[in-house]
Order: structure tokens, then sequence, then C-alpha cells
């Protein structure tokens, strides 16, 4: 498959598809994968570039890293912009260490995984 970097992948359970966001590349790109034969059914292009994403099936929005930066943006259901916002982690580090991977998200966090160091921020 074509998909970049595949930075990170989500699954969308009210489509039944497996989203993956590409990044370097293709980074206004998202891919839809049918997870039982993992073929591609579709794709999305953004008015943005992102790096990482990540479902919620309780609000059927996405939340989304936004490249070049901390901050993240609540999309609707066709990838729509609701709400952009910067990170406010304060880690005991510097922040020109840091690195930003994916992020996962619940009600009511939202879960970003940065590498050096290796830590989990809310």
């Amino acid at each position: 498959m074509s998909l970049n970097h595949a930075n990170d992948i989500t699954y969308n359970s009210k489509l039944d598809r497996l989203i993956v966001c590409h990044n370097t590349g293709a980074a206004n790109k998202v891919t839809y994968i049918n997870p039982n034969d993992l073929k591609i059914t579709g794709e999305k292009t953004l008015d943005f570039n992102i790096y990482s994403i990540d479902y919620n099936a309780t609000d059927n929005c996405y939340v989304v890293g936004e490249s070049g930066g901390e901050s993240f943006s609540i999309l609707d259901s066709r990838f729509e912009k609701v709400y952009t916002f910067a990170s406010q982690v304060k880690p005991d580090f510097d922040a020109e260490e840091r690195m930003t991977q994916g992020i996962c998200c619940d009600d009511k966090y939202i879960y970003c995984v940065l590498f050096k160091p290796n830590v989990i921020a809310l």
C-alpha cells in the first residue's frame, strides 16, 4: 500500500474502517482501509497537515495532531475543524528536545505520545 510514513492509525467503528494518516510524503491525506481484507476503500485530502489521528466513537469525531508544532484539532466526522488548541503540556524537559509521535483519546483526555524522552502526556 502506498501510505507514505503511515505515522498513525485509528479505527472508526461507525464506518468499520481503519483510518491511516500519511504524515511525511502526504501529511494532508488520510486513507480508509477495510480491516477485514486490508484493501484501500477511499481517501480524504485535508486542508492542513497532520502527523497523528485518533477516533472518538462517543462523539463521532477525530482528534489530530497538526504538523509543525504541538497543536491539536478536533474534527467532525467529515474531517472539518471544530476546534484547534495548543498543547498545555509542561513536561520537565526542554521543548527543543521534544518529538511528538502519536495520539490517543478518550471522552476526557488527549494522550500525546512523545519521544525524547519517552513519555505519555495528557
